[in-house]
């Protein structure tokens, strides 16, 4: 069946609010618990299915590969794949405003809003569980991305999700050194020591479930790359001590980083430090939670 259309959907980024890596597994992966917050930073995206065959990928903003080497690629080959009946040239365009190799998770974002925008232009052949189930082949980011959900306890290697309430009251601003991190490399750094029981993620999902303010949170910033990370980029170490100098209550890294966030008392003085930090030349945002990973836009998106 050929299916012609064009849907332009926002892809939001993620934030850890705790990330504990509870050890190594014997496929070569390692278990975590964390906890999945989306954030109002986003990637925009364009998908379109017209005549003719194939897939093509363009990227404006961050210089990202445009081939099968990008995920948005991949996802779209994905989604053919599940829907054996369909027929047509997909066509998506990236606007690209989250740094790669961030920790944001933009890439697994872009890719789950080409899954989730494919479905919708197509009559939704695959139901919600299936959408998850094909992100899932993407990746474990990619998974919680499309589960519709705006926060997730995370355990298992990732791919298991527990939707969670999107936290309240949370202002942030996010903060890129100016060099990624690479993930494969941030593991390499742990050490034995470097490994938790999960016990701090799932304290803190627990909360967020019952509806409780998390900003005064232990468990919240507790990240186990920031010091295997931070003790080896110096990037790092002044992202976050600029961020704390700015008014930050806490800072942390994104993932695995390399960007780092702060949490703020205010939105007022999370939109001051993020107005000062740009001023000295970096590149920082104020945000806030979504209360989903991906989001049909309403046009007003750049």
């Amino acid at each position: 069946m050929t299916y012609e259309g064009s849907i332009r959907l926002r892809a939001h980024a993620k934030l850890n609010l705790c990330l504990e890596v509870l050890g190594r597994r014997e496929d070569g992966y390692h278990d975590l618990a964390t906890v999945f917050q989306a954030i109002g930073l986003h990637d925009t995206l364009t998908v379109t299915i017209g005549p003719g065959e194939g897939i093509e990928v363009r990227c404006v903003g961050w210089p990202v590969p445009e081939g099968r080497e990008n995920l948005c690629w991949r996802a779209a080959e994905v989604f053919l794949e599940a829907a054996l009946d369909l027929a047509g040239k997909v066509s998506i365009e990236v606007h690209k405003t989250l740094p790669p190799g961030g920790g944001l998770g933009g890439g697994s974002s872009d890719a789950a809003a080409v899954l989730v925008g494919l479905n919708r232009l197509t009559g939704e052949p695959l139901t919600d569980e299936g959408l998850v189930i094909e992100a899932a082949r993407l990746g474990s980011d990619v998974a919680f991305f499309a589960s519709g959900a705006g926060a997730a306890l995370a355990t298992g290697r990732g791919e298991i999700l527990t939707p969670l309430p999107s936290a309240q009251d949370l202002p942030l601003v996010v903060v890129w050194p100016g060099e990624p991190v690479s993930t494969a490399w941030a593991y390499g750094l742990f050490e034995e020591n470097d490994f938790t029981d999960g016990c701090q993620a799932q304290c803190l999902a627990a909360k967020m479930e019952r509806g409780e303010p998390v900003k005064g949170d232990e468990a919240l910033g507790f990240n186990a790359f920031l010091t295997p990370v931070a003790a080896q980029r110096p990037d790092v170490r002044d992202a976050m001590a600029d961020l704390e100098r700015a008014g930050a209550m806490k800072a942390s890294l994104a993932g695995s980083g390399a960007c780092v966030w702060g949490v703020f008392d205010n939105d007022e003085h999370a939109q001051s430090a993020a107005d000062a930090l740009r001023a000295e030349g970096r590149w920082a945002f104020a945000t806030g939670p979504a209360h989903q990973g991906v989001a049909i836009s309403d046009g007003t998106d750049s």
